[in-house]
Order: structure tokens, then sequence, then C-alpha cells
């Protein structure tokens, strides 16, 4: 008798957790979000890490092999960057890509979910230097979007691309790089930037974000007259 009250409380049990099972799980029927393959945006952009075959953590203190592998580690740390806006004033965000190992890319956006690459006629191949990150703003206040390029590792410095107003038959917007010229080439190895009037006198300033080894740099706009006379301040001690 016990063992048949034993048998059915076990059943009684399992249906229990039967029944307490989560239903599978069924994706719904508008889903918030839907995933666009590479053939249907055109969009191909793909960061091309260095391998770290030759590196491995098996190596004495302060050897040559430790640094390297310490300074590429700090690299890949610093790496990688998207930005959206509209390049082109058409009305569609524009989506720009930059690369730790390889080149940036800007796609245009052409409608319907499709991008073009026009890196190369833009003007925006960029000096090949490690990239982190980018920002989108009106720098010089002309209504045109530019775009300033966060360049990390030795040597390296930023760029700063200003819109020259001028759009190729292709509707492609064309680019020159003025870092150097209006002050915001930043030898500090930079990982992201931002644009805004922190002075309230009517233009951007900017202020840029180095690793860890630097502090932050805050340069500022010295007017949208001449946007040459841009000065640079330590933003922290």
């Amino acid at each position: 008798m016990k063992y048949w009250i034993f048998g059915c409380l076990l059943v009684f049990l399992m249906g229990c957790q039967r029944s307490e099972r989560k239903p599978a799980y069924v994706a719904p029927e508008n889903p918030v979000f839907v995933h666009l393959s590479t053939a249907a945006t055109g969009l191909d952009f793909r960061d091309q890490l260095p391998r770290l075959d030759s590196l491995y953590l098996n190596f004495p203190a302060d050897s040559a092999r430790q640094e390297n592998f310490l300074r590429l580690a700090e690299r890949l740390l610093g790496a990688g960057g998207v930005g959206a806006g509209d390049l082109n004033n058409d009305g569609l965000p524009d989506l720009f890509f930059t690369s730790s190992n390889g080149e940036n890319r800007l796609y245009l956006n052409r409608g319907g979910w499709r991008f073009e690459d026009v890196t190369k006629a833009a003007g925006l191949g960029g000096n090949g230097q490690w990239s982190a990150g980018v920002s989108l703003a009106d720098v010089n206040a002309d209504g045109w979007l530019d775009l300033y390029v966060c360049h990390f590792g030795a040597n390296a410095r930023n760029e700063l691309f200003i819109h020259s107003g001028t759009l190729n038959e292709q509707g492609v917007p064309i680019f020159t790089e003025q870092a150097q010229q209006l002050g915001l080439q930043n030898e500090r190895q930079a990982v992201q930037a931002v644009f805004f009037d922190y002075d309230l006198d009517g233009d951007l300033d900017c202020l840029v974000a180095n690793n860890f080894q630097a502090s932050p740099d805050l340069r500022r706009n010295g007017g949208m007259a001449r946007i040459d006379c841009i000065r640079t301040k330590k933003a922290f001690s």
C-alpha cells in the first residue's frame, strides 16, 4: 500500500515540475529590431585586429616580449568607434566607422536601408594610424557636419576633416584634413572627443579624452571668425 502511495506522489510531483517549465521562446509578430544582412545594406565594414599568435603570457618579467604584449593590449583597448550623422544634408543619417588596424570607412545613406562606401571620394582615407573614437559636429558653423577622428598609440595625431560645403556629382561630401591648422591635432593618445560650447560664446569648443596615462584636454575655440585661434588648456591636473 505504501509503495502505491509513494508512486502516486512521485507522479504528482513530476506533473508539477512539467507544469512549471517555461514555454519555448516565441518571436514576437512585430519585433522592435530586425536584423539586416550585409548584402541588403552594403555595410561590409570589418575591424581586422592583429593576431596574437606570436605573443603569449608565459614570458619573463620586464622582457621585450612582455613590453610588446602590453603595448598591443593597450592599443586594443583604445580601438574602434562609429559616428552617425547627415553629412550631405539629404535628411538621411550616414555612418562613419573607425578601424584599429585598417582603413576608416564612410558609408553614405542612399535610402531604403542601402549604404554606399564613399570613403575615397570624400577624402577620408586618413593617416593610417590606429583609430579610436569619432565625433561629428559642425566645428566651423557653416551648416555642414565635420568629422574629428581620435588616434591612439605612439606618435598618433588626431585628424579633423572639415566639410568643404560642396558635393560631387554623386552627392558625396568632400572633406579636407585641417587638424594642425586649427590646433586640434592632439598628440596625447586620444580615445574620444566631444564638441560643446563650454564658455557660452557661441562657438564649439572641444574636450578630448586621452588614455589613462594622460589627463583630458579642453581646447577653446577662439571664435567662428577665426577658428585657427583655438587655444589649448589642460582640463584637469
